[in-house]
């Protein structure tokens, strides 16, 4: 049988590849040539599909064509050059969804075919074209992505039949942890086109955008994880981080939302960026931590989706930190303390019965509030403590606080009174001489 098809376009691609595009084509033949497949990281249509604006191959040029580092979440975009299926320059062609020339897409987990004609098959990206779009989703498999206890992804093998081939794509396929995908067209019979992406979990990194701080910045933390992508563009799923200090041991909890990065490809970015404040002087809440300088600053999140050798299932705390940094502000402190009987009167004698009256001054020189921990101390005649008292102070720029402690003695001797101020009970790094007084 002879087959009549006469040459009309030679499209030449920045590739340096030239191929023949087919005027009449009523009949396609196993002689048809140029077929070509790209996977691609990026959505190569843009806003231009169907547009007068934009020729065929400019649409295949603007794939970045990407084979390995997809998550099991990932939507794969596909674009088949194929000019002799553009069969009418009036209308948008359609390939891939009919049983003589199937497109299909395969993993470990299972395989899926458009080959029904109520599948979303591969759609022409203009009139005239010659240049076919649709995507492949991964699917993941039933899984819990946060250790809750719900299951974030399902999985599934399925073509893609109730919205538009943009919307949705045109089908999906179940992935694991790791492995592969082939998207293959049956263009002829006994005559295909395939190409295989590469799939894995990751290990989340978390990054502060500094190594220190002072007291007072706001700090932006970013966590990156692909694998928490459920669907491509998943920007609702809430993933909690816990960040705390030496300070506020306890600390605080934040939510971070998947958001868009265009300095890269958005769909192969998991991207979650948090910020908060850090304060001296103020309790730690929803959006602030309580630190002190010196601290250090921890990021917490776990992992639950983890590439081997690890198996399905296992978790992982990834923990970050950064710095305060340490403000030597000993020469801004002032501290003087009394010590009365239960009159007022200096302490000359420890009688047993008798009240001591232990007064500190603090006095802030510095230009910021400051955060201090002031420890009385008093000890009997053997040594041994009998009082301990600390509190926390925050005193203004150029304000002076004051504290007191009082103690009936119990016997008679040399008592010794202690007083200390550090800027922290959990770092106790002093920030003045201690006082210590025997009377």
């Amino acid at each position: 049988m002879a087959w009549v098809i006469s040459l009309s376009v030679v499209l030449v691609f920045l590739t340096g590849m030239t191929v023949d595009i087919f005027a009449n084509k009523e009949m396609i033949t196993d002689d048809a040539t140029g077929v070509i497949m790209k996977t691609c990281g990026n959505n190569p249509l843009r806003d231009d599909y169907n547009s007068d604006t934009v020729s065929g191959a400019e649409i295949f040029q603007r794939c970045v064509e990407i084979q390995e580092g997809y998550s099991w979440g990932s939507r794969v975009y596909v674009l088949i050059f194929a000019p002799a299926w553009n069969t009418d320059p009036y209308k948008l062609d359609m390939i891939g969804n009919d049983p003589s020339n199937p497109i299909t897409a395969t993993s470990r987990e299972g395989s899926m075919t458009l080959e029904d004609a109520g599948c979303n098959g591969f759609i022409e990206t203009g009139f005239d074209h010659g240049v076919f779009f649709g995507s492949i989703k991964l699917s993941g498999f039933r899984y819990d992505i946060t250790g809750d206890g719900i299951p974030d992804l399902f999985g599934g093998n399925r073509c893609e039949r109730t919205l538009s081939i943009l919307d949705d794509g045109s089908g999906r396929v179940e992935t694991k942890q790791d492995g592969e995908a082939t998207i293959t067209w049956e263009y002829f019979e006994n005559k295909y086109v395939s190409k295989t992406i590469k799939h894995t979990w990751r290990e989340v990194k978390l990054e502060f955008d500094k190594k220190a701080y002072d007291v007072n910045d706001e700090v932006h933390l970013m966590l990156n994880d692909l694998d928490n992508l459920r669907f491509p563009f998943d920007d609702d799923k809430i993933y909690e981080i816990n960040v705390y200090s030496d300070t506020d041991g306890r600390g605080i909890t934040l939510d971070a939302l998947w958001k868009t990065d265009y300095k890269g490809i958005p769909q192969m970015s998991g991207t979650y960026p948090v910020k908060f404040s850090l304060t001296g002087d103020k309790e730690s809440n929803s959006s602030r931590l309580r630190v002190s300088p010196g601290d250090s600053i921890y990021a917490e999140y776990w992992d639950y989706t983890l590439p081997k050798p690890h198996s399905i299932g296992d978790r992982k705390k990834i923990t970050m930190s950064a710095h305060v940094n340490y403000v030597d502000i000993k020469s801004n402190i002032a501290v003087s303390t009394k010590i009365t009987d239960g009159y007022g009167n200096p302490l000359h004698h420890c009688n047993k019965g008798g009240t001591a009256i232990i007064k500190t001054e603090i006095a802030n020189s510095f230009e910021k509030p400051l955060s201090v921990s002031v420890i009385t101390q008093i000890k009997n005649p053997n040594g041994s403590v009998e009082k301990i008292q600390w509190s926390t102070l925050t005193i203004a720029p150029d304000q002076t606080s004051r504290i007191q402690t009082d103690w009936i003695m119990k016997q008679d001797g040399i008592h010794k009174f202690e007083v200390y101020v550090w800027d922290s009970i959990t770092n106790a790094k002093s920030l003045h001489e201690a006082i210590i007084t025997e009377i």
